[in-house]
């Protein structure tokens, strides 16, 4: 009997990590696959004729002008009042390509690099919020997991 190539496939092991980012917040952090932060960059001066309580403004990026968030405005309503614009975290949009392929999260240190299984994830309870997908414990250290294909308004709708 002759093999596929498929029944070569499906021997092969499935990862037993994966490779994710820890994106440092002011309280606690954001969970991302690896594969959904290309880069994390100094932050510019940012240019915005916005008006949110989340988007803190545009910054140029490989040619285009990305949404620069703040996830705890997003997540408290507010902006807080002691937020260091460092590090912007590029994050690509998933859920509307076309109109939103990248956007930017502001971090408060250098995200860290996990490699996790299944194990070394435990959900804990928390409340639940915007762009939150569940709430989680590593290594004793509450995360959050973010949905990865945050929707963010358009001009016309800030």
């Amino acid at each position: 009997m002759r093999k596929s190539m498929n029944d070569a496939a499906d021997r092969k092991e499935l990862p037993q990590s994966l490779p994710c980012l820890l994106l440092p917040l002011q309280k606690g952090g954001l969970l991302f696959p690896n594969a959904s932060v290309p880069e994390i960059i100094l932050a510019r001066q940012l240019s915005s004729t916005l008006s949110s309580t989340f988007i803190l403004g545009m910054l140029p990026w490989r040619n285009v002008q990305l949404p620069i968030i703040s996830f705890e405005g997003l997540c408290d309503g507010q902006i807080p009042n002691n937020l260091a614009l460092r590090r912007v975290a590029i994050i690509k949009g998933l859920q509307n390509p076309e109109t939103l392929p990248f956007y930017g999260i502001v971090v408060s240190a250098i995200p860290q690099v996990l490699h996790l299984s299944a194990d070394d994830v435990k959900g804990i309870e928390g409340e639940e919020r915007v762009g939150c997908r569940q709430h989680v414990s590593i290594a004793g250290r509450a995360m959050t997991v973010s949905y990865t294909h945050l929707t963010l308004p358009t001009n016309r709708e800030v």
